[in-house]
């Protein structure tokens, strides 16, 4: 072996904060998706129904016309 004898990297703390970040990672993943699935697959069920407005140039035009 070149460079002499070596010893394994020990388990530290940043170690352990890179497996806790995993895991939160994980959870948050799967708390996501069963809060996707929910809805289910049409996105648009239960959309609210707005209606369209009208051009900045009609509504102008007619507040011209009721205010003179």
């Amino acid at each position: 072996m070149a460079g002499g004898p070596h010893r394994k990297p020990q388990f530290n703390i940043y170690s352990t904060m890179l497996i806790i970040a995993f895991v939160a990672m994980l959870i948050g993943t799967v708390f996501a998706y069963l809060e996707v699935s929910d809805y289910g697959t049409n996105k648009t069920t239960g959309a609210p129904t707005v209606p369209a407005m009208s051009a900045p140039a009609d509504s102008f035009q007619q507040s011209v016309i009721q205010y003179g």
